[in-house]
């Protein structure tokens, strides 16, 4: 069970939902949706996203399974001993880009932690993805915290720059034949801003089908900006289909968003503070939608519906973008 299936297949309804999103409706009394507000809460937190020092990890994460130990697919199956997931053989060293060899080789520095490894983090060309060894940009460090546990993996991934932790995480893995578990944690700093994030996937395969849940947290406490999200996938009989349920909190005002929904039918609701905003329902590419308060929406409210939209999405990119070091190094596909 991947969750890019899912992640694409509500998405892409989702952002369909608002092309007509000028119907009215006769309730007369205002409602009061501070838009503009909403979308710069939201951006500010894409911003921090955009980091270049968590772009290069990003963009260099797949190469880290390379440089250290091997994957694990199955240890952690029950009754299973644990492999470690870093090797003895390579903790405690530090890996550097080589362009002679075209990639990251073992060197003689220190600092690199004693149940892990450290790997240097580089500029990288935006169109070759290769990394510019002259221009370091900080280093990630990627520690094995699972030594005392039999039956789960735990890794965790810090990413520093110029002696400042921006980026410091946790992956833990449980998993059997039919049901797997993963909860990525940590947080995003960038000045005086920290991102707290919380995400927990439960994914089940069964005779029935395939189920996948996922719970987002996000917090901006300097903000108070705060996000929380669900997202169900399924895959049986009847077919793929997804849903979401998602609450941004900005200071005093809740904006909330329920979706649900397949290739041929979405069902769809914007909150307000508890009232609804407007509805969406039928076909993805041409729904029906009718506003609550009795005007057409505006177009900072559709501009911020869509940014809310984008938002679930990049809420999926960045689990991925955090997931797929570990992804790579321990082979994740047997549990999503």
């Amino acid at each position: 069970m991947k969750i890019r299936t899912y992640r694409s297949g509500v998405i892409a309804f989702a952002a369909a939902m608002l092309v007509a999103c000028s119907a009215s409706s006769t309730d007369p009394e205002p409602l009061t949706f501070d838009a503009a507000a909403t979308e710069a809460g939201l951006a500010r937190v894409s911003d921090m996203l955009d980091d270049p020092v968590l772009g290069s990890f990003v963009v260099l994460a797949p190469r880290f399974s390379r440089v250290h130990g091997r994957a694990v697919t199955g240890s952690i199956q029950a009754g299973a001993a644990r492999v470690p997931i870093i090797s003895q053989f390579n903790r405690g060293i530090t890996f550097v880009y080589d362009a002679d060899v075209g990639d990251y080789v073992a060197s003689e520095r220190s600092g690199a932690p004693s149940n892990g490894v450290r790997i240097v983090l580089y500029e990288v060309n935006p169109i070759t993805g290769t990394p510019n060894p002259d221009r370091e940009v900080g280093h990630a460090d990627l520690i094995d915290e699972g030594d005392s546990d039999p039956d789960g993996i735990a890794l965790r991934f810090r990413v520093s720059s110029e002696g400042v932790v921006v980026l410091d995480y946790a992956v833990s893995v449980r998993s059997d034949d039919e049901h797997g578990e993963v909860a990525v944690a940590g947080y995003i700093a960038n000045g005086s801003r920290r991102l707290d994030f919380d995400i927990d996937v439960d994914g089940r395969s069964g005779p029935e089908g395939d189920r996948l849940d996922v719970g987002f947290t996000f917090d901006v406490d300097a903000d108070d900006f705060h996000v929380a999200a669900s997202v169900v996938g399924l895959d049986d009989a009847a077919g793929e289909r997804g849903e979401v349920i998602l609450d941004i909190r900005n200071g005093s005002e809740t904006v909330g968003v329920e979706m649900s929904g397949d290739d041929e039918h979405v069902d769809a609701t914007f909150w307000v503070n508890g009232r609804v905003l407007a509805r969406v329902t039928g076909d993805p590419d041409d729904p029906e939608v009718t506003s609550e308060n009795g005007a057409e929406l505006t177009v900072g409210e559709v501009r911020a519906l869509l940014r809310i939209i984008g938002f679930a999405g990049e809420m999926f990119e960045l689990f991925e973008d955090l997931l797929e070091p570990a992804e790579d190094i321990i082979e994740l596909g047997f549990v999503l």
